[in-house]
């Protein structure tokens, strides 16, 4: 393959994640000329779908989150310039990610359903995906409840539960906040079924990266003492018809138009250096070059270190998905999510696609992710078994397994994980090298899609003043 023309006033931007993605079409709608380096396999990261049979199979949990209670309104929204990815995120910023991608999805922008957990052979409010102390008090029995309340102290705060002040496990800080009785019920077994080692490995600020939130005591109180719940979050899900996946191919298409941009496909990134002259010497597979003045890079953490000479390899979470048709007259009922906490049942999660591309009319798509441990080879029985357990499909119907995976994902939130990305940070940082690193190269939680969408927002105004369309 050709090395790529590149000229020498344009930002070029290395990887295919929605940070990439979003930098560039930002930079190029300003007016700025970009040069955009796409991975061969993986663009769109983990939120493009997995393409088998003509059916695009999104991969696991892929819900928008354009509201929240504790977001400003557009006219607070801080300045972009000011983002940081590591300490409040893209929460200060969310009207501004909402606004791209409504405009993405347009028409096909869908309002959510409510969500649901199955506990104990029943469906319930959902605790995981909304943080709602109603998911708790629906969860429990009277018994619970009553017990629950007496373990917790409304009056005790919660602790930090982010940033480097909460220094907790996720076991720990669950057990202080919402007692055991509540730990042992709700938060431990769905855990256990996520990661190796579970609550007590995951640590309390990165629950995020298993699905689960951290209540305050006083709403735990009020949720199992049966009286009035005074905090009830507003966090209303939202997807795209077809599946979240199907705006990756929508910003490319962007891209594709918009002027003063280049694309190029290449491989992994494997050597950065400084070059001579100021520039920044990136090195890809097959050995061309590209010389660039501060490129952005939002490749994969792994990647990003390996090329700067950085050794990173982190445990990583293994995830173990079906994809199941079923006809629609077989399904009892359809959440668009289900959090299944029952340990008896392989099953953590079943997301159900709304108009998904490929489906005969009349069947129905529904992704069920399953326990890090079970066997390759039990993945079409689980998912059956997971779907009657828990009600969604009518015991003895014919559910057709698509696909199946088992894979290693996600780096695992523990403390040697944290410690091991700070130490390769500060080695990165130690080349001194003449770049802006976006996405999961800056901060753990940096691959989630909100996190990956201010970040490109967010290089976008610093470099150029472009603001959201």
């Amino acid at each position: 393959m050709p090395e790529p023309e590149v000229d020498d006033d344009a930002t070029v931007v290395v990887g295919g994640s929605w940070a990439a993605l979003v930098a560039a079409e930002r930079l190029a709608a300003a007016g700025e000329p970009v040069h955009l380096l796409l991975p061969r396999r993986g663009v769109g990261g983990g939120f493009a779908p997995r393409r088998v049979d003509g059916r695009a199979l999104e991969l696991g949990l892929r819900v928008l989150e354009l509201e929240h209670e504790a977001a400003p309104a557009s006219e607070d929204v801080p300045s972009l310039e000011q983002h940081d990815p590591a300490g409040a995120g893209h929460l200060p910023y969310l009207p501004l990610v909402s606004r791209y991608l409504a405009d993405l999805a347009g028409d096909d922008l869908l309002a959510l359903p409510p969500s649901a957990t199955a506990v104990g052979g029943r469906l319930t409010h959902d605790l995981f995906l909304t943080s709602d102390p109603a998911g708790v008090r629906d969860a429990l029995g009277a018994g619970d409840r009553r017990a629950a309340a007496a373990e917790v102290d409304p009056a005790r705060p919660p602790g930090p539960l982010s940033g480097p002040g909460e220094t907790r496990t996720l076991q720990q800080a669950s057990l202080e906040n919402h007692g055991r009785t509540v730990h042992e019920a709700l938060i431990a077994p769905f855990v256990d079924k996520v990661a190796a080692g579970g609550a007590a490995a995951v640590l309390a600020a990165h629950r995020r990266r298993v699905w689960t939130p951290v209540l305050w005591p006083r709403s735990v109180w009020e949720a199992c003492s049966d009286g009035p719940i005074g905090f009830r979050p507003r966090r209303p899900g939202a997807t795209v018809r077809g599946g979240v996946g199907a705006l990756v191919p929508r910003v490319l298409e962007r891209i594709a138009v918009a002027g003063r941009i280049g694309v190029t496909t290449a491989g992994p990134l494997l050597e950065l250096g400084a070059a001579p002259d100021g520039r920044t010497r990136l090195t890809f597979e097959g050995g061309w070059q590209v010389l660039a003045r501060r490129p952005v890079l939002a490749a994969p953490a792994p990647e990003l270190f390996a090329a700067a000479g950085v050794p990173y390899a982190p445990e990583r979470v293994r995830t173990v998905v079906g994809w199941v048709e079923v006809a629609g007259e077989h399904v009892l009922a359809a959440p668009p999510v289900v959090h299944v906490v029952d340990p008896t049942i392989d099953a953590l999660r079943i997301t159900t696609t709304v108009d998904p591309v490929g489906v005969p009319a009349g069947r129905r798509l529904l992704c069920v992710e399953l326990r890090h441990d079970l066997a390759e080879g039990r993945i079409a029985d689980a998912a059956r078994d997971g779907l009657v357990r828990t009600g969604l499909v009518r015991e003895g119907a014919p559910i057709q397994l698509v696909d199946g995976v088992a894979a290693r994902t996600f780096a695992l939130p523990t403390r040697a994980t944290v410690d091991a990305f700070a130490a390769a940070s500060r080695a990165f940082a130690d080349r001194e090298l003449d770049v802006e690193v976006l996405g999961g190269g800056v901060a753990l939680q940096g691959d989630y899609l909100n996190e990956q969408v201010v970040a490109g927002l967010a290089c976008a105004a610093r470099r150029a003043g472009a603001v959201v369309g």
